[in-house]
This record gives structure tokens, C-alpha cells and sequence, in this order.
């Protein structure tokens, strides 16, 4: 997701709340009176609800609501289309070749593949999973590994640091950025439990 779309998003969900909270508020308000209450009661009580009822017979009224729906309908869309639409990515390029100006292409996701399957073979790792995609406009490799909780913290690092600089040598000349996610396994039921002393 780009910081772009995270704004919008983020905007989009506070006006969201904002109008559910509205929403939930306008009948309190008519009902009830309440204390240091600025006149909404009485607003909402004077306003004249046959006027209001007879907009939809004023002229403008169709072209509003048209106007008004396909605004929604293509915003909606939009929104739909940026959050679901794949950032992924495989093929990144080196550079030019050796034999003229075409690029030299490195699929990542088989390099990122090949460093998971490297870090799954120490016993400290339970698993590892990858994506490569577009964050915040930059081209990165996640990896999340999940780690032995019996392993310690040191050497887990270690191992990533490790891991880190077998992958940035692969990808070398790549401009990818790397992120790691670590989480540690659930302990085991057996070892978690404790003895009850005779």
C-alpha cells in the first residue's frame, strides 16, 4: 500500500466513523435534553420536516441525485480497485547487458524462495514465508520467519543478519528493499505445562 492510499484510507474510514457517530447522535439529541446542550434539541425539533420531505419533488432534485450517485459510483470504485489491486512483483532489473542496452532481469521471487528454503534448514527456524510486493513505493521482500521459542533471542538475530547478507549478495545490483518480520512459535503444550510438586 502507498502512503497516498493509506491517507485516503484512513481519511475515508474517519468520515465513515464520524457520520456513524452523527447518525447515532441525531435521535439522542431529538429525544433527550441534556445539559450544556448548544440548542440541538431545539434545532433539530424547530427544523420542518414537510419541507424537507417535498425536496425530492423540487427540480434540481433528479440531476442532484444523479450527479450525487455517479460521484459514490466511480469514488467507490476507485477505492475498491486501489486496495484490491496486486502489488506484486517478480522480475527486477540488474542493469544493461554485456551485449547491447537490454536489461538484465532477476526474478526475485525464485531468489527469496531460495532464501527461505536456506533459513528453513536451521533448527531455530519453524517456518518462513515470503511476499514481494510495493510498499510505499518501494519494491520489497518480506520475510516472516517464525522462530523456536526455546531459541534465543541472539541468536535468531544473528541467524537474520546472516540470512540478510547471503540475500542483499544474490540481489546485488537490485535496488529491493529487505524487511523481517520475526515471531516466535507457540510454546509446546508438554513444556509449557508445569509439574505439580508431591
Amino acid at each position: 500500500m502507498t502512503r497516498r492510499l493509506s491517507i485516503i484510507d484512513r481519511i475515508l474510514v474517519a468520515l465513515l466513523g464520524l457520520l456513524l457517530l452523527l447518525a447515532g447522535l441525531v435521535p439522542v439529541f431529538y429525544r433527550f435534553d441534556f445539559p450544556y446542550n448548544p440548542g440541538i434539541s431545539e434545532a433539530l425539533r424547530g427544523a420542518d420536516r414537510a419541507q424537507l420531505a417535498d425536496v425530492s419533488a423540487r427540480p434540481w432534485f433528479p440531476y442532484a441525485l444523479t450527479a450525487a450517485s455517479l460521484l459514490f459510483a466511480v469514488a467507490g470504485t476507485w477505492v475498491i480497485v486501489a486496495n484490491i489491486r496486486s502489488r506484486a512483483f517478480s522480475m527486477r532489473s540488474v542493469g544493461q547487458g554485456e551485449t547491447g542496452p537490454e536489461e538484465i532481469q532477476v526474478n526475485v521471487q525464485r531468489v527469496a524462495d531460495a532464501a527461505c528454503a536456506h533459513l528453513q534448514l536451521s533448527p531455530a527456524v519453524v517456518k518462513v514465508a515470503k511476499t514481494t510486493a510495493w510498499e510505499r513505493s518501494r519494491p520489497t521482500t518480506t520475510f516472516t520467519v517464525t522462530a523456536d521459542p526455546d531459541v534465543g533471542l541472539g541468536e535468531i538475530v544473528a541467524l537474520l543478519e546472516d540470512a540478510d547478507r547471503d540475500f542483499r549478495a544474490a540481489c546485488a545490483g537490485l535496488d529491493i528493499d529487505a524487511v523481517y518480520k520475526l515471531h516466535f512459535d507457540r510454546l509446546d503444550s508438554v513444556g509449557a505445562s508445569t509439574t505439580t510438586p508431591e
